[in-house]
């Protein structure tokens, strides 16, 4: 027998007391009474009852150490070998990456067939058994006895995390726990393990046909890779839909292991939310569609707002990059602004600009300015910024410009006085502000070749990227969270999920600008906060092989105890004291 707490052994030593108070009886007093009568009577009756009274007084007190030995052995927590369970520690490993995720014949998913069984292991070890629990990636709750804690913590699997290989995180547990028993319930291949490692595969092999390597050629091509990761032949209906609606309907046949790739052409002239999928579903629906984004091809509508006819510079640029090109007055820009819409991109020429609204705005040594500089030299420029592409200003010479101060935006052109230029963001809108104008007055910026590009690099991220708050793509297992301001700080986002004829709304709250969606499955996802809305589209990151299972390795599973084995020791004290004190109560009071 082994002790886990042995100091509380040391209350053993009470024993001494209470045999030294069960025999201690005090000071006899002597007392004169006036005759013997009475005495002679109680005297004869102790007689006949003295045998059993002398037994009784050790009887009792046998019962009280035996108490005694009870309570201290129940705080020394033993451990008798034999009869009390194996606490060696376990590890529990849910492999959570995408095999799971695939449907069995019974209905259920292999996820939803590894938690039952990961659960039951649990609940059948003894209550002194450690368990840590995993998943792919990595630790979900540390070594503990606390069995409702950790049911829950299975039960919230998968979390938001991408997939490690399933070696790492056995290896990772191993680290942790060196003397552990690992199981491992998956549907991945695990490698190399140890003796106590016991690898539990969860389902049985499926076809899997999925769609791969998504991509958009040219401007309006949507196309991707039909595979079939299967031994047999399947057929298939490839379905292509746009914003909801089915657009083509074509028949596939894949052979055993075959790829096919599958393209087409959409009219994007207002943008696309495209959908290529395979139908009907298989038993992995997750890798059976690819979704894409696709920004409008028509050239934006660029309102030039002037004192006077428009700078002729300005003016023939923007007409030679085929921009619908409107020359608006300072008074006319509400009533222009209701007539053009709001995928307008609006140039301020050197005239101060109402408050901004949503929409693309490109302000022209005009806005809140800082101080003006004489022949400014520029010592550098943001070149990463979409706004430079291909644009250099290593010849630049400017007669006049101003410090850009206000908007809180990013400088795009610095000298050793301040920025000369800078762009801002937020969803739905977007600007770029330079303290200088474009005219030949102002210096020879216009006459320079990239002056075309630097414009039409501007016009492209105003009308439609830079007014973005989300990227135009992710994947299942990423977070996505804004990279743009919201407009409203403390709001809450609608989060609509489309795939295929189905959809699934969430709301998720805004804090502090950010909002943080977890993305659990494909499709197209569209954000709302307040009036504004955004589309994303989210792509599995792999396309598992559900016919590959690891094989089944190990030691075979603990059976679960029976429930008389896993009594905590303190409980079965505790009754055997309470029935040592009815005893004792019958043997005073019953007896006499």
């Amino acid at each position: 027998m082994t002790f886990g707490q042995p100091n509380a052994l040391w209350l053993l030593f009470l024993a001494l007391p209470i045999v030294a108070f069960h025999f201690y009886r005090g000071r006899i007093r002597r007392m004169h009474v006036p005759t013997l009568l009475f005495w002679d009577q109680i005297v004869v009756e102790d007689e006949r009852a003295s045998a059993f009274r002398r037994l009784r007084h050790y009887i009792t007190l046998a019962m009280s150490l035996a108490a005694l030995a009870l309570l201290a052995t129940a705080l020394a927590d033993p451990a008798v070998a034999g009869l009390t369970p194996d606490a060696t520690p376990v590890a529990i490993v849910v492999d959570t990456a995408p095999e799971l995720g695939a449907r069995e014949p019974d209905g259920r998913t292999r996820l939803e067939i590894a938690r039952e069984r990961a659960r039951g292991l649990a609940a059948g070890l003894g209550r002194r058994t450690l368990i840590s629990l995993y998943d792919a990636g990595g630790l979900v709750e540390p070594p503990t006895t606390d069995r409702e804690r950790l049911e829950q913590a299975i039960l919230r699997l998968p979390r938001e995390t991408p997939p490690r290989p399933v070696a790492l995180v056995v290896a990772s547990a191993r680290a942790s726990q060196p003397s552990a028993t690992i199981v491992v319930f998956g549907a991945r291949p695990v490698g190399a393990v140890d003796e106590r490692v016991r690898v539990v595969p969860v389902g049985t092999p499926r076809p899997n046909r999925a769609l791969r390597s998504p991509s958009l050629a040219g401007t309006s091509v949507v196309s991707a890779v039909a595979v079939n990761a299967s031994s047999e032949a399947v057929d298939a209906t490839l379905v292509v839909r746009n914003r909801g609606q089915v657009i083509v309907e074509e028949r596939l046949k894949l052979g055993p292991r075959e790829s096919q790739a599958v393209s087409r052409a959409l009219d994007v002239k207002e943008g696309a939310f495209a959908e290529l999928a395979l139908s009907p579903e298989d038993a992995y629906p997750a890798d059976d569609a690819v979704h894409f984004v696709v920004p409008s091809q028509t050239p934006p509508a660029v309102a030039v707002v002037s004192r006077g006819p428009p700078d002729p510079h300005l003016w023939t640029a923007l007409r030679s990059l085929e921009a619908r090109t409107v020359a608006v007055a300072p008074d006319g820009v509400e009533a222009a602004r209701e007539r053009l819409g709001e995928s307008t991109v609006w140039v301020f020429d050197r005239v101060d600009p109402p408050p901004l609204f949503d929409g693309g705005f490109l302000l022209v040594g005009c806005g809140e300015l800082g101080a003006e500089l004489e022949n400014p030299r520029v010592a550098d420029w943001d070149r990463r910024h979409p706004v430079h592409a291909l644009v250099d200003y290593a010849d630049v010479v400017l007669r006049r410009a101003r410090v850009v101060t206000a908007r809180g935006g990013s400088p795009l052109v610095l000298t050793e006085r301040g920025p000369l230029a800078a762009a801002g963001r937020s969803m739905g809108r977007a600007w770029v502000q330079f303290g200088f104008g474009f005219g030949v007055s102002d210096g020879d910026f216009a006459l320079r070749p990239s002056f075309p590009v630097l414009l039409r690099n501007a016009l492209a991220w105003l009308a439609d990227e830079g007014r973005r708050a989300f990227p135009r793509e992710a994947r299942v297992g990423d977070v996505l969270v804004n990279r743009a301001l919201l407009p409203d700080r403390a709001a809450t986002a609608q989060v609509t999920t489309a795939t295929g004829g189905t959809s699934r709304t969430t709301t998720v709250p805004v804090e502090r600008g950010e909002v943080r969606i977890a993305l659990s499955q494909p499709g197209l996802v569209k954000i709302a906060v307040g009036a504004r809305t955004e589309w994303v589209a989210v792509r599995m990151a792999e396309s598992p092989d559900l016919e590959t299972l690891p094989k089944e390795s190990g030691a075979p599973l603990p059976e679960a105890l029976p429930w008389w084995r896993d009594v905590p020791w303190p409980v079965v004290a505790g009754g055997l004291v309470l029935l040592i004190l009815v005893a004792e109560w019958w043997i005073y009071q019953v007896r006499g």
